[in-house]
């Protein structure tokens, strides 16, 4: 099942027009699922930066953040520092 829906995609890409390329039921319903979860990562993400930003803000460290989350909070309007 996983090697058809490989082949699906990889012809998609070849000729997006080509009905060998068409989503079947199973695959959107996969790829929707794949989305939620990549949602729900997300938002957990989100929570626990903030979380931390919170924590070091009350304890006056907020220099303590790396250039990667400093980046992250940046990219999803988190907070200001």
């Amino acid at each position: 099942m996983e090697d058809l829906r490989l082949l699906r995609q990889l012809w998609k890409v070849i000729d997006p027009n080509s009905p060998i390329g068409t989503d079947t039921p199973e695959n959107r319903y996969v790829t929707e699922k794949e989305k939620e979860r990549a949602a729900a990562r997300l938002e957990r993400e989100k929570a626990q930066m903030v979380a931390k930003v919170d924590h070091l803000t009350l304890i006056g460290r907020v220099d303590k953040l790396s250039r990667t989350e400093l980046i992250f909070l940046r990219e999803h309007k988190l907070a200001n520092v």
